[in-house]
């Protein structure tokens, strides 16, 4: 056959294909274009019904590989964000385009109540295209430069095999390697933080996969691999849901798929359905024999957008320490590139592998032993930038709001106070190259008058609360030991008519109902972190912590960075980040090399403990039990979920599940709360309050301070407290347990605090342990030459 003619046959038979694709979307002359940039178009509001929800679908690990989720039941009830599917006329569902009047723009109410204005549509409205026979006369949306950057995602040119960086892609900076000047910065944090209004307002919908790549893509540019994981994984989540009908997601993804593609230029989709019709591999699918596929929307999904989000997930990953997590779903990508066009190889998931192994060879611990293949043993932890990310309005200024936080601690602690003070910057300060401590403006709490010794001077309940024992006895509010059965006290106790939890009294119960409970009751919420093994308790907590925020949150319909609880707490944030930035390389040399990896973090400091489970995975997975839309709702963001882990991180008090005089054994430190005017005293290890944890947690000033560890002639210091707190006096509180040795006592505080502890009593303590220390190894190294010589 002349090859002339075989080429326009084999482009016919791509035009049928693709025809009978168009002829599923159901184009009507009130559809508008998908989800254009919000520089120029204004989403319609839908008015149809909340879907209701009938399975869970979460990116599952084999039976047998560590990092498999919990999966999670099927559920009846209503999401809060989603839209009732409808069947086409080839069997797929997807939701039904909403028709939208021709109506003046109205200014956008986003969440935190801040009128914008209207995003002026720029997008000629569409005639009636009912009568559309051929792909050239499809209407095209004319998009900004953000939603151009969406439809340009390619993974490879599939006519070569070669894996390129089309479309947005991971172009270097300007300088990159070097200090990046203002202006690149500006431009990225600009398309971050408009892709957030865009996604918050409702301009892009949350589904759109290409558009969760991009912004991973613009968060690891910034110096955030731990934000771009996330982002990945949910387009890893997404990419799945195409290839389900059975899962929740599968039709929202499909329907914005259906019109997205439609936007991408005719020639550029005639070529990927040609090179499909030629075949290399029929692609894998989890649908019965002879049930319909979508064609051109699994073209895309499978050759572009889920190799992307399998790169930047173990890259990603990788740099943020995550090693295990990273070669998993580096071998999980190219098992899918394989499947899908065999011969071929991604450069950077074959990095991965070889920098994941590198790193554990760095580490040099008898745990992490190296195997080809076997990474199960790898390490799971990392550290990541801790501060008020750029695009963060929730904050407040503090310092602005004293009056209100003073009316706070007014009802808690009427002899109390809270003003600014200086403190140490731990998380900046580096002993070996700074001279002195640099100092940093806070809040501390102080005494209004002279206290006696002994008094309480606070007396504090909170319901974020979080216990990590799935069968203790335990008020579900305020997490106080219930009663024994035979006490008179039991009787007071109360259970949810609903789910059966358990509350101490009628006024915990009513306490839970108005703040947190709804969201909460009857969604197994338990089995995702209950007894959990030692090593992992206090991440747990962490977790639950975070769980009751997102209740309390949805309960009350604020931002959960609103919460009272929270709002007021500083999270030993970093100042000024950006002026010590050096845009990170993504180069082969910085993949393999675990000695760049830190460089993925535009080299500035990180003092935020962070894990793929804790940070990722289980803040969705929690989501999805809460029916809260992980996609859809935006005041969830990982980012969010970020600054409460910080806020969380050496604020939250945590005590024994068992306590004196409740006739329970104590099993370990497995209750946690964070009470906000409590913890806005600052940590000393020589603190002059002692604090007890019940159904409130209460100050007490102590008698006299701790024992002071030292060695050699002065031995040990007790300090004599005398008179008690005088007038003006700050209050120093403990976040730690200051019995500890100093060195322990700064590996808490390096997590938790950000860096040492500077307080008195740790410089006093790491001097003496340093001086007897060098004795110590004056004489080993002897007794170490007498053996050798024998």
């Amino acid at each position: 056959m002349d090859p002339y003619q075989k080429s326009l046959e084999d482009v016919d038979a791509a035009l049928k294909r693709l025809n009978a694709t168009l002829a599923s979307y159901k184009m009507s002359s009130t559809t508008k274009p998908a989800v254009p940039d919000s520089s120029n178009t204004q989403r319609p509001v839908s008015t149809t019904a909340p879907k209701a929800k009938t399975s869970q679908k979460v990116k599952t690990a084999p039976k047998d590989n560590p990092v498999k989720p919990t999966p999670v039941p099927k559920r009846d009830a209503a999401p809060k964000t989603k839209v009732a599917p409808q069947a086409n006329g080839n069997g797929n569902h997807h939701a039904a385009p909403t028709p939208s009047p021709a109506l003046p723009p109205k200014p956008v109410q986003p969440s935190n109540g801040h009128v914008v204005p209207a995003i002026p549509s720029t997008v000629a409205p569409d005639n009636d295209r009912s009568h559309v026979e051929s792909i050239s006369e499809h209407p095209q949306a004319r998009p900004g430069r953000l939603w151009q950057e969406v439809l340009q995602v390619r993974f490879c040119d599939r006519s070569s095999n070669e894996t390129t960086l089309h479309g947005p892609g991971l172009a270097e900076m300007k300088k990159a390697g070097q200090e990046a000047d203002l202006e690149d910065i500006e431009r990225l944090l600009e398309d971050i933080t408009s892709m957030h209004e865009t996604f918050a307002h409702g301009l892009y919908d949350g589904y759109v996969i290409p558009a969760r790549i991009v912004l991973s893509q613009k968060y690891l540019q910034l110096g955030y691999p731990d934000l771009a994981a996330g982002e990945a994984y949910k387009a890893l989540m997404l990419c799945d849901s195409v290839r389900d009908p059975a899962d929740i997601y599968h039709g929202d993804v499909v329907a914005q798929l259906h019109q997205l593609i439609p936007q991408i230029p005719l020639v550029e989709r005639i070529r990927q359905l040609k090179l499909d019709v030629e075949g290399e591999k029929a692609p894998p699918t989890s649908r019965a024999p002879g049930e319909d596929m979508d064609v051109e929307v699994d073209v895309w999904c499978r050759y572009h957008y889920l190799p992307w989000a399998y790169r930047l997930l173990s890259a990603s990953l990788m740099f943020c320490a995550c090693l295990k997590s990273a070669c998993y779903y580096a071998r999980m990508g190219m098992e899918n590139l394989e499947k899908s066009m065999e011969g071929q190889r991604d450069s950077w998931l074959d990095d991965v592998i070889t920098g994941c192994h590198s790193a554990v060879q760095q580490i040099q611990h008898p745990e992490y032993v190296v195997l080809p293949g076997d990474e199960k043993n790898f390490p799971e932890l990392g550290m990541v930038r801790r501060e008020v990310y750029p695009w963060n309005e929730w904050e407040p200024d503090r310092m602005e709001e004293l009056p209100e936080i003073n009316a706070m601690m007014a009802e808690v602690a009427p002899k109390l106070e809270v003003r600014a003070t200086e403190l140490p910057a731990l998380a900046v300060y580096d002993d070996e190259d700074d001279d002195e401590i640099p100092m940093c403006t806070q809040l501390g709490v102080f005494a209004k008058e002279d206290i006696a010794l002994g008094e309480i001077i606070l007396s504090e309940t909170s319901v974020l609360t979080a216990n990590n024992k799935l069968q203790d006895s335990l008020c579900d509010a305020c997490n106080a030991d219930l009663p024994a059965l035979d006490s008179p006290a039991a009787s007071e106790v109360r259970e949810c008519d609903q789910c059966e939890t358990v509350f101490c009294n009628t006024a915990c119960l009513e306490k839970a109902e108005a703040t947190y409970h709804r969201a909460t009751c009857g969604n197994d919420l338990d089995v995702l972190l209950r007894d959990v093994p030692p090593e992992e308790a206090a991440e747990s907590l962490y977790t639950l912590l975070l769980m009751r925020a997102i209740a309390m949150a949805d309960v009350q319909d604020c931002h959960p960075l609103e919460l009272d609880e929270v709002r007021y707490i500083w999270g030993d944030f970093i100042d000024e980040p950006w002026q010590d930035f050096v845009a990170p390389t993504f180069t082969h040399e910085s993949r393999i090399d675990p000695d760049e990896h830190d460089k993925a973090h535009g080299d500035i400091v990180r003092t935020l403990p962070w894990s793929f489970e804790h940070n990722v995975r289980l803040p969705i997975q929690i989501l999805e039990r809460m029916e809260i839309d992980p996609f859809g709702e935006s005041n969830y963001d990982l980012w969010v979920c970020n600054t409460l882990f910080a806020k969380f991180r050496g604020t939250a008090s945590a005590r024994l599940s068992g306590q004196k005089g409740s006739g329970t054994r104590a099993r370990g430190p497995e209750v946690s709360a964070v009470h906000p005017m409590w913890c806005l005293a600052n940590h000393s290890c020589d603190p002059n309050v002692t604090w007890e944890w019940g159904t409130n947690i209460e100050l007490k000033v102590r008698a006299e301070g701790v024992q002071w560890h030292g060695k050699g002639e002065e031995g040990g210091v007790r300090l004599k407290r005398e008179g008690g707190i005088k007038k003006g006096e700050e209050i120093l509180n403990h976040y730690c347990d200051i019995e500890l040795p100093v060195r322990e006592r700064r590996e808490w505080a390096s997590g938790a605090l950000g860096g040492d502890c500077q307080c008195e009593r740790c410089l006093w303590e790491e001097r003496h342990e340093v001086e007897a220390g060098g004795e110590d190894s004056e004489e080993g190294s002897n007794e170490d030459d007498g053996s050798d010589e024998q």
